[in-house]
């Protein structure tokens, strides 16, 4: 196998085994395997045109394919093979696609639903309203600016700092869609992810005094920079805040909206120097991965970050004897990537749920990134 710019060599010396070796440390390694970038499909299912309607894999739950409508509801019953019968708490799993936040607190309400993902703050306080019991993730997913390409003017540090300067994240997290739910970061990860920093060694305010004196000393004036937007209004609407604020202190900027089925690949293809977005890892061993080594996912220059690259090598081997010192490194890489302009935090978006007075043990991950499990759930005493 083979990514951008890193390899890795594997051979099964038995029939249940399989040894990996790289060409350096991979600490994102072990969790892409437990992504759909590791899924081990069985060779008949693999072969199978229904293999996108009827899904084979090992969890706790299967998919009943006689109950489900697709687009419309998915029914799950519980697999008879799952190793731990004892987190099989439910009998029955229904997901059910719900239109409208009005809906969802309607469904709730009346028993059609037992709970229900949250999906701005305008929808977490209709739930309240309502008197229906919510949980909010601890910190959520990072939002914030990634230097894609630090070329031209955002080849100057002082260039990029004046950014994380210049956003007001009180303003971001205080509109409608976000007041109340997320949360002003003074760094990437949240408390419960690996990279978090009890007290971070650098952070950025708004300041957008000091990010005006950042430019005048780094000769840049009027930079213009164009930031692609994440699918959707609220997004868009977001980035061209943020554009607002780089315009206050002596940007010229401007949002644009790429191909949705494209995005991912377009926001890390080299064309724009920074880009606002949901950064999609969920900690700092992942992101280390994507955006420190010459190659990663969201680094099209070319070239490595070199402290940061050389930190996230040094956590990897730490953290196979002392989990605390390797957590501490990958908090020292993060504070490298921040202070140097590359990874600007913003906010926390967290995973929201509500849910009806007999769901019993359904709580978000700390980090809130993504939806609670249904391990141990269970639903009016029974499963």
């Amino acid at each position: 196998m083979q990514g951008r710019g890193r390899r890795l060599r594997q051979h099964a010396p038995d029939a249940t085994t399989v040894v990996v070796r790289t060409d350096g440390p991979q600490p994102a390694l072990v969790f892409g395997l437990t992504t759909g970038a590791g899924m081990m499909v069985s060779p008949r299912a693999f072969s199978s045109p229904d293999l996108g309607r009827a899904p084979v894999g090992a969890g706790a739950y299967v998919l009943d394919q006689k109950a489900t409508v697709p687009g419309s509801k998915w029914v799950y019953t519980r697999n008879k093979n799952y190793y731990d019968p004892s987190q099989q708490t439910l009998d029955r799993l229904e997901i059910v696609l719900i239109g409208t936040a009005q809906q969802r607190v309607a469904a709730l309400r009346t028993g059609q639903v037992d709970a229900s993902m949250i999906g701005d703050a305008q929808e977490l306080e209709s739930y309240r309203r309502a008197g229906i019991t919510t949980a909010i993730s601890e910190g959520g997913d990072p939002i914030g600016v990634i230097t894609v390409d630090p070329s031209g003017p955002f080849a100057d540090k002082r260039v990029r700092q004046a950014v994380g300067y210049a956003i007001d994240r009180a303003a971001l997290t205080g509109t409608a869609f976000r007041k109340g739910m997320s949360t002003p970061a003074d760094q990437l990860f949240s408390r419960g992810n690996t990279g978090y920093a009890d007290s971070p060694a650098f952070a950025y305010t708004y300041d957008p005094g000091k990010a005006r004196a950042l430019l005048a000393a780094a000769g840049a004036g009027n930079v213009p920079v164009t930031i692609p937007a994440m699918p959707g209004p609220q997004n868009k609407t977001e980035a061209e805040a943020v554009a607002g604020m780089l315009d206050a202190v002596g940007f010229r900027a401007k949002v644009v909206s790429p191909p949705p089925q494209m995005i991912g690949r377009e926001i890390y293809s080299g064309k724009y120097p920074l880009a606002y977005v949901p950064v999609f890892v969920p900690d700092a061993p992942a992101l280390a991965d994507a955006l420190a080594p010459r190659g990663g996912s969201m680094n099209p220059t070319g070239k490595p970050y070199t402290q940061a690259l050389e930190l996230a090598r040094q956590a990897a081997r730490a953290s196979v004897d002392d989990e605390a010192k390797g957590r501490e490194l990958y908090a020292r890489m993060m504070t490298s990537l921040t202070e140097d302009g590359v990874v600007i935090p913003a906010f926390w978006s967290p995973v929201g749920v509500a849910y009806a007075p007999g769901v019993k043990g359904l709580r978000p991950w700390a980090g809130g990134y993504m939806g609670p499990p249904v391990y141990g759930v269970t639903v009016g005493g029974k499963g």
